[in-house]
């Protein structure tokens, strides 16, 4: 029997502990199974560290894309098996994998790969000490991120209509007329841009079921993906939304600049300026400059 620690955020949209007592129920009948609950920020990263230097065979997070991104910074390297239940609001990376967002059908698709115990390894990206799965970012979607968790009460109300709003209101009035400050490079190629996002998959975040893709050619088994705009102005926003809804011809903008199978990326801002950072979604901070990489089969997911 495998041994497992199930990591829960109660603080996420869809975890509760009636919930949890189901799902511990039932992963209990195939697992030698810890539970244990995150109390603080970066706790899942702790508690998953902990358990791989155990020699535990999996940790199942359950909770947000955030709660994913700490578990995940607690196990890269190692041969600890990463699971994923879904308990946020957008619920990117568990979408991307084919899991279902219905906390009993994801729970009966764990179910099932447990029986196999299937995995896949998969790249993921790392910026200073910090690993990602999805995208980290620098200028306007940090901004928005900031922005969000700068009001923790409007965001758990409105969901994503606030991250939504807060996206206008940064582009409005944090980029409007900006002119390029960013300088990225990777290899040979160079370019001067407002903002950047680079992403290990092809969907930033979701809009209620909608997928918002900002990165069409990104691959779990490939390098990092780059879109960034040189020039970033208003009336750029509806079809900037339009594409990244449906078409994904926003890569291919006259102010575009978009980069696939990357390993590593250097991004600088001018002298005397910084840029915003997010990292799946979290905010880290103002930086002047960042350097990020692609780390090959850094994790094990179970499928």
């Amino acid at each position: 029997m495998k041994h497992a620690l199930l990591i829960t955020n109660l603080n996420a949209r869809s975890v509760s502990e009636r919930v949890k007592r189901v799902i511990v129920k039932a992963l209990s009948a195939d697992l030698k199974l810890e539970v244990q609950d995150t109390k603080a920020r970066n706790h899942a990263t702790e508690l998953a560290a902990d358990a791989a230097d155990r020699g535990l065979d999996l940790v199942i997070s359950f909770g947000g894309d955030g709660t994913m991104n700490e578990v995940v910074n607690g196990l890269a390297g190692s041969e600890t098996v990463l699971g994923l239940l879904p308990g946020g609001m957008a619920n990117v990376f568990c979408r991307t994998l084919g899991m279902p967002v219905d906390i009993v059908e994801a729970t009966g698709v764990m179910l099932t790969g447990l029986r196999d115990f299937r995995t896949r390894p998969i790249n993921i990206g790392k910026i200073e000490d910090r690993y990602f799965v999805m995208s980290c970012g620098v200028g306007i979607d940090a901004a928005t991120v900031r922005r969000t968790e700068a009001n923790p009460v409007a965001k758990r109300k409105y969901k994503h209509w606030f991250f939504l709003s807060s996206a206008f209101k940064t582009a409005f009035t944090e980029f409007r007329r900006v002119d390029p400050f960013i300088t990225m490079k990777s290899g040979e190629s160079s370019d001067r841009v407002v903002f950047a996002v680079v992403s290990n998959i092809p969907t930033f975040t979701y809009f209620k079921n909608m997928p918002i893709t900002v990165t069409p050619d990104a691959k779990l088994d490939e390098g990092l993906d780059v879109f960034a705009m040189r020039k970033f102005t208003m009336p750029y926003i509806p079809r900037l939304l339009w594409s990244a809804f449906h078409s994904g011809s926003h890569v291919r903008y006259k102010h575009s600049a978009y980069w696939t199978d990357l390993s590593e990326v250097s991004i600088a801002a001018d002298e005397g300026r910084t840029f915003a950072v997010q990292v799946d979604g979290e905010y880290l901070g103002e930086r002047s400059e960042v350097n990020v990489t692609s780390v090959t089969d850094a994790i094990k997911v179970l499928t």
